[in-house]
């Protein structure tokens, strides 16, 4: 996938999200302790984007996530 293509996505993705602040390279965005982003790998076997979500949890470590929204990714990661 293409760079501009990539930034696009995630761009669009972030507008919905309430508080949500795209990093500084445009591949991907921070959301209330709540990162996203994109597999690239992923994307390309599935055809389809996949988001990756991560968020840390004090006394569990990190909660990792995928589906095919940012929404659906953070609920994959509890």
């Amino acid at each position: 996938m293409e760079t501009a293509a990539l930034r696009s996505l995630v761009k669009a993705a972030a507008t919905g999200i309430p508080h949500a602040r795209i990093w500084p390279n445009g591949l991907g965005f921070d959301s209330r302790g709540t990162q996203y982003q994109i597999n690239e790998a992923l994307t390309r076997s599935t055809g389809s984007p996949v988001w990756q979500c991560a968020r840390s949890v004090y006394e569990y470590g990190t909660k990792y996530g995928e589906g095919s929204t940012p929404q659906a990714a953070k609920r994959a990661a509890g």
